[in-house]
């Protein structure tokens, strides 16, 4: 075991510690499996009773230039064949079957629900010299598309826009493993910041250091902001959402995987095909699977927050609450905006009425979707709950029969096992009376393997107030680590609740307090 030096565990010798078997998913009719893929490829997607009926036919439209717009037509055809793993490991990387065996479902393309990009306007847009200006510009190109396609009857259920390797290189940087797109930012800015206040800090004769190049002291509040002012995806996404389609963004590399810049692709051509298929079912109003201790009446609800784009001076945050029925859908809401001092602690912490609101709010959500309130709500939130912010929630809780909050953090403790590979993933280590380690990364039996390149942090369940008991809350917690219907991964490190909550907030954050988010999960995919 090692541990930062923040962390002091030299009393404790010798640690509690259990395994949690990997949680089923279900598929089909009620059928289930441990593999997402293997269980789509044996018993298809879910079928559930909540009125929203499985789609048999998902229409797609795609936009581009010529170029981008023919490969990514020749791709979606591709999807409707078997394509083959090129993995040794056919545990993790299994063959993909075909969109019509994996969904029951088929893939319609047609011309009619597609729309053109001119190179001229690419060009032009791309060369303009601010790189606020070249994001907008680009942005605006599929969106006056996206508009176009959404005025025709009938429209297609799903929108692909196809990148045009120019518009990656200019205004966007790349993809991450968790699918946030990040603009190009200074190195190590945070080191920068802290270098400015100390030379725009009076000294002890009560002068400012002089920069030789008049440096205005507004650069430290740009350079301080932590999240960027323009970002493609995000603006994309939120434009977007205004034309009631869900959006699917194609890189070059996807269509084009073998090589792009010289660059040998990671994935195989098999894990691409899952990982983009599942998404775009998702994205036509399919449920995919859901897991066996998601009972009915229980809502999930992930409480995070996110930072005012428009605010200099880095204090406004905006609550938000990510809600996953017993289903597995995911909806969305945004609370109400207020002013955070970052000294009095790096995350953001609700008010009692705050916290009381924001969960009334999300609990109505759930019941205007479901037709009847939730039997039992769980709440995580990614830090402690503070005394005034627990009240409201539980204020708000008081005509619900069960209810759980749980604080979902992480700390720098790795813990070693014999062996080549790291802990298995269900590894339970208790620290204190409510505080445990969780892996939710880890060797996975099934696998055969590790699927990760770094030596994997445990999850910190930092405390838990509520009625289940410890086993529950935390099997639960390792469920929804594959709930997450933006891929076929087997698992992601956290649970669907908190997982995409940062990505989920810039779209958030693009939005206009004068415009209604949409409901629905998938549009912020």
């Amino acid at each position: 075991m090692t541990e930062s030096k923040h962390v002091s565990l030299q009393s404790r010798k010798k640690f509690q510690s259990w395994y949690i078997p990997e949680p089923l998913l279900v598929f089909g009719d009620g059928k289930t499996h441990i593999d997402p893929k293997v269980g789509l490829t044996l018993y298809g997607p879910l079928r559930t009773d909540s009125g929203v009926p499985t789609p048999t036919s998902i229409s797609v439209g795609i936009i581009g230039t010529g170029e981008t717009l023919g490969q990514t037509k020749i791709f979606l055809q591709s999807l409707m064949k078997k394509v083959p793993s090129s993995n040794d490991n056919p545990f993790h990387h299994p063959p993909f079957p075909g969109f019509k065996d994996a969904f029951d479902c088929f893939l319609t393309l047609s011309d009619e629900f597609n729309e053109t990009i001119t190179t001229f306007d690419v060009k032009r847009a791309v060369e303009q010299p601010i790189f606020e200006k070249r994001v907008e510009s680009a942005v605006k190109l599929f969106l006056d598309k996206i508009e176009n396609i959404s005025e025709r009857v009938p429209k297609p259920n799903v929108v692909v826009c196809a990148l045009p390797q120019d518009v990656v290189d200019s205004c966007v940087v790349k993809r991450t493993s968790t699918g946030i797109v990040k603009v190009k930012r200074p190195p190590k800015r945070g080191d920068l910041a802290e270098t400015l206040k100390h030379h725009l800090t009076p000294d002890a004769t009560g002068k400012k250091q002089v920069f030789l190049d008049n440096f205005e002291a507004e650069a430290l509040k740009i350079i301080e902001k932590d999240i960027e002012v323009t970002n493609f995806w995000r603006a994309l996404k939120a434009g977007g959402m205004a034309f009631g389609m869900p959006t699917q963004i194609v890189w070059p590399s996807t269509t084009q995987p073998k090589k792009i810049d010289g660059k040998q692709n990671r994935q195989d051509l098999a894990t691409i095909a899952w990982n983009f298929s599942v998404a775009l079912h998702y994205k036509g109003s399919g449920f995919p699977w859901t897991m066996t201790r998601m009972k009915i009446g229980t809502c999930y609800v992930g409480i995070t927050f996110f930072k005012d784009l428009t605010d200099d001076e880095n204090r406004m945050r905006t609550s938000m609450a990510q809600v996953f029925t017993y289903t597995g859908e995911g909806l969305v809401i945004r609370g109400d905006r207020f002013e955070w001092d970052k000294h009095q602690d790096r995350s953001p912490h609700l008010n009692e009425k705050g916290a009381e609101e924001l969960l009334k709010k999300a609990i109505e959500l759930y019941t205007n979707r479901i037709g009847q309130p939730p039997l039992r709500v769980v709440v995580h939130k990614s830090s402690k709950y503070w005394e005034d912010e627990k009240r409201g929630f539980e204020s708000a809780l008081k005509e619900i029969k069960m209810h759980d909050l749980v604080a979902i953090g992480e700390r720098d403790i790795r813990f070693f096992r014999y062996g080549q590979f790291p802990p298995l993933r269900g590894t339970v280590i208790q620290l204190g009376k409510t505080n445990y380690l969780l892996y939710t990364r880890g060797f996975t039996p099934y696998l055969r393997t590790y699927p990760g390149a770094h030596v994997p942090l445990p999850l910190d369940i930092l405390e838990h107030y509520g009625d289940s008991s410890p086993d529950v809350v935390l099997t639960e917690i390792l469920a929804l680590s594959k709930m997450n219907w933006n891929s076929a991964d087997f698992s992601l490190a956290k649970p669907i609740t908190l997982l995409f909550s940062k990505k989920v907030g810039e779209v958030m954050a693009s939005l206009p307090e004068s415009v209604n988010p949409r409901h629905e999960y998938l549009y912020y995919m």
